[in-house]
């Protein structure tokens, strides 16, 4: 109800912009003589229903409606819902499939529900608080994968009445056309969007499917695979199990792969995390073995008749259910909900906390690493949980882990994390995707794909500072914030890393955890899975050179972390100036000869690569041919390196070699990425994709030991890529010379006057005019929704590299932007799950006012939004911008951010080095 009402005062105060545009009354003509299709069965009664409601209550007329649900979809990042979850209207009221519409008279009607944050998490919330009044010992709480991943395409099928399907569906290279249009055809929509129109295609089916038209006999697929039922009446499930994951298929087909084997197979995760904000973090315990949606374990049950629902049946229209009693028309408000959670004593018995951190640190602008953070000793771990009398589920997950990693020699360790990566026609991008959770390809939708990697790492970032847990971007990641707060958008996926102390911290506490954004915030799940082997520092066979993901179980894409330690790896080339000064006064062999060897474990993982080849000659038949032949190569690199190379440490054994990186505070992850101390800390706070980040202190510096980092910030040209300071943003540069019109290849088209790369200002109007004439809609979009975080950046860079300021003078700036600035900002994408949700309902509503009225409404919303990006541009650009102005509680100026900073002109070396 609330959302509704922000939506429609939005809108109100801009339709005057809107109608000057002189669309708005071609809008309302030819939406009004087609209102007809809502009230005679042009569309089905679930949209009408919604259309009706929000209409009625804030008065709005069709075309308004439209161009609202429009504009909320593109433009508005904000976490507030368009409309209200209740039981009649969407839990009962069948959302898809051959009986879309349907109002059932009960939820033991259902055989399958659409997994909305609201219904689920207030049940959640419900049965939390009911626990803990009644006092159960047992605090555990069922769960299914259902209810906390997208199920969509899944319950298309699931719906099915007519049409069966067996085990080749979810496992032939595509799905076979005449079955496929079949189900379209019962279900009266797509299966899938992406790619679907290929399947029209017989060329490309016949070559796609050519080993299934080939094949002469049908496959038989044993129970272990995949598994068929004959019982239609099965809920919430399809006829088929896979019990198996195999990508060597089409990425739709293995999506629905996934889906039945997450459902179906996959274990539960440990416990659920409730995130509040980035302040505070709740955990709940998940019952291992009990599978049971909400529906199914009664938990829906008790939430309605809590809420007043004695019957829980609907009335069907008529005033009446089963009793002959009409039932309340329930409303699932989450963040009620939610709210009221975080101030009961119920919260406090699920806080997580974690006693080994400081968390205040995160409030400082500048956090000191110490030398301690690299370093753990496992054996006293061990031995502190094996003396905790009745450990929880993280404690025996996290300790069996660490046994299992002492017993682990490097270089036998088998792979523990899996990506998809053997997707037919992917082009190599399941790469990028965890196996369990892949659910499409996306690649063919930038915008969805952006989101949720905006998503993803604003919910990494949020979820380790509301548990004080240390982690800084590296890599590509920290190379993309350098230009402009953002990721680089070719980047699927991001880079972070951590002091292995906060790494081992960050398993025993959440490994195996489904962690949930704070839903007033957002609607992302992620899962954190952390290998069975971090006690293990050095790449050995390179099969786990990660040490952890935090995946998102809607998409499949994921962070890759790694930690940072001291260990026996020998130094990288990079480090040999730091090392040379440092060994002319220490001389590792005396200092390491009196001491143990700390990365040595136990059983094989005891030995060194030479013992371990003796014992593997002694017995052979217990080891593969493949490990022979890794150990083997392994023991001669190691050979040739203790008899000298050009490398820094040649000559040194692992031992010394440890002892040397210790004392020279040079700290790896597994794969032999190296970073001093003096490099990193204090690590400086910033703002990436919208929330708080650390980077290293010396970012530049960082950044030259793995990349040839450029001198100057300003145009750049790199693979096909080229980054527009004036826009903030980096381009595929064939498709900025379009917008640019350089040539006047399209008269349509305004040119810009100045190059691309030397833009005059009042060109940037012209590029985004453009970029809309050509259709490139959805990269405008990106742009739109990011400007306030880039411009942040950009704002950052000025005071850090304004000569004219003293050290002191900047850090007082650079507090108050952080501060006071930097929590006004909006995230640079919409939540996933609400942009699909409204897509859909954007997508229904168009089916019903047809392309012409589309495309006016397009026209209309985004000229606006194009004129109030070019304003926003323009206020920065004069120094206006109320972004960089702080104000008391009567409105009146505190400071005038504006004013202070160095314009970053061209030419410049502002790259070359770090501004502290």
């Amino acid at each position: 109800m609330w959302s509704r009402r922000v939506g429609a005062r939005w809108l109100r105060s801009h339709l005057s912009i809107i109608r000057k545009f002189g669309v708005l009354a071609l809008l309302v003509f030819i939406v009004y003589s087609q209102l007809y299709l809502f009230h005679s069965g042009g569309t089905n009664e679930t949209l009408k229903g919604w259309i009706d409601s929000i209409r009625s209550e804030q008065k709005l007329s069709s075309a308004e409606f439209a161009a609202y649900l429009y504009r909320k979809m593109k433009y508005d990042t904000s976490p507030n819902w368009i409309d209200t979850y209740t039981l009649n209207e969407n839990l009962l009221t069948l959302p898809l499939g051959p009986k879309q519409g349907t109002k059932l008279r009960s939820i033991e009607e259902l055989r399958f529900y659409e997994s909305d944050p609201r219904l689920t998490w207030s049940v959640l919330l419900e049965h939390l608080q009911t626990a803990e009044a009644e006092r159960k010992e047992n605090r555990v709480v069922s769960f299914s994968w259902y209810d906390w991943s997208d199920f969509h395409m899944f319950n298309k099928l699931v719906s099915l009445q007519e049409v069966n399907f067996g085990c080749g569906f979810l496992y032939e290279t595509a799905f076979e056309l005449t079955q496929l249009e079949a189900i379209e055809k019962e279900i009266n929509d797509v299966l899938f969007i992406s790619d679907r129109l290929k399947y029209n295609d017989p060329k490309w089916m016949e070559a796609t499917r050519k080993k299934e038209i080939e094949r002469n006999d049908p496959v038989v697929y044993p129970e272990s695979r995949c598994r068929r039922y004959s019982d239609k009446s099965r809920k919430f499930n399809l006829p088929v199990e896979a019990h198996q994951l195999d990508e060597q298929c089409r990425p739709e087909v293995f999506a629905l792969q996934t889906r039945s084997y997450l459902l179906n197979h996959y274990k539960n995760p440990i416990s659920l995390t409730l995130m509040e904000h980035d302040n505070s973090s709740y955990r709940v315990f998940v019952d291992p073995n009990d599978r049971s949606n909400i529906q199914q374990s009664g938990y829906l049950k008790s939430f309605l008749q809590k809420n007043g629902v004695t019957t829980v049946h609907n009335d069907n229209g008529n005033g009446n259910g089963r009793s002959g009693k009409k039932n309340p028309n329930v409303v699932f408000d989450h963040w009620k909900q939610y709210n009221i959670f975080l101030q009961s004593n119920t919260a406090n018995h699920y806080r997580t906390v974690i006693p080994e951190i400081d968390k205040v640190s995160y409030d400082r602008d500048f956090v000191h690493l110490s030398d301690d953070l690299f370093e753990v000793n496992v054996p006293s771990i061990i031995e502190e949980l094996e003396s905790i009398e009745n450990p929880n589920p993280h404690d025996k997950e996290y300790l069996e882990s660490l046994k299992i990693s002492r017993e682990t020699h490097p270089a036998l360790a088998s792979k523990f994390l899996s990506e998809a990566a053997h997707i037919t026609q992917f082009n190599g991008m399941g790469y990028h995707r965890d196996k369990r959770f892949f659910n499409g390809a996306l690649i063919h939708d930038p915008l969805e794909y952006q989101l949720r990697l905006n998503a993803l790492i604003r919910n990494w970032l949020k979820f380790t500072r509301s548990n004080g847990l240390i982690t800084w971007l590296a890599h590509g990641t920290v190379y993309g914030q350098l230009y402009n707060g953002l990721t680089f958008p070719w980047d699927n996926d991001f880079d972070v890393q951590m002091p292995i102390k906060h790494l081992h911290l960050l398993s025993r506490y959440f490994n195996q955890s489904l962690i949930m954004e704070d839903p007033r915030e957002g609607n992302g799940k992620y899962f954190l899975d952390v290998t069975n082997s971090i006690t293990v520092r050095t790449s050995g066979n390179g099969f786990n050179n990660i040490d952890a993901r935090f995946i998102d179980v809607d998409s499949g894409l994921y962070v890759d972390i790694t930690g940072l330690s001291v260990s026996s790896t020998p130094l990288s080339d990079k480090l040999t100036s730091d090392y040379k000064k440092f060994s002319a006064i220490f001389d590792s062999k005396s200092y390491a000869k009196d001491k143990k060897w700390p990365e040595r474990g136990e059983g094989l993982a005891s030995m060194d690569i030479f013992e371990l080849q003796n014992y593997t000659a002694d017995h052979s038949d217990k080891f593969s041919s493949d490990q022979l032949k890794k150990i083997e190569e392994l023991v001669n690199h190691e050979r040739n390196f203790q008899q000298g190379t050009d490398k820094p440490e040649s000559g040194s054994n692992p031992n010394e070699r440890y002892w040397t990186n210790k004392e020279l505070k040079a700290y790896n992850c597994r794969n032999n990425h190296f970073v001093t101390l003096e490099l990193l800390s204090p690590l400086t706070s910033t703002v990436f994709h919208g929330v708080h980040a650390l980077v290293p202190r010396k970012v530049a510096g960082v950044l030259k030991n793995e990349y040839n980092l450029p001198k100057q910030f300003g145009f750049e040209v790199f693979d096909g890529k080229a980054y527009l300071p004036a826009l903030h943003s980096w381009f595929n540069y064939n498709v900025l010379k379009r917008f640019a019109n350089s040539n006047s290849w399209n008269t349509k088209l305004q040119k810009i006057k100045s190059p691309i790369s030397k833009l005059d200002f009042p060109d940037i109007k012209l590029l985004l005019d453009n970029m809309l004439k050509l259709g490139y809609n959805d990269l405008f979009t990106i742009c739109y929704n990011a400007f306030n975080v880039t411009s942040y950046r950009y704002k950052e860079r000025e005071i850090q590299f304004d000569n004219s300021s003293s050290k002191n003078e900047k850090f007082k700036l650079l507090h108050i932007l952080r501060n006071d600035v930097a929590p006004q900002l909006s995230s640079p994408g919409k939540d996933p799950y609400m942009f699909n949700y409204e897509r859909r309902m954007w997508r229904k509503v168009g089916a019903t006012i047809g392309n012409t009225i589309m495309r006016a409404i397009h026209k209309a919303v985004e000229t606006q939004a194009s004129n109030e990006l070019w304003s926003s541009y323009v206020a920065t650009h004069e120094g206006r911008s109320e972004l960089f102005i702080t104000r008391n509680e009567l409105g009146d100026v505190e400071i005038d951010l504006n004013n202070h900073g160095r314009k970053i002109t061209e030419p410049n070396t502002i790259l070359e080095s770090d501004p502290f």
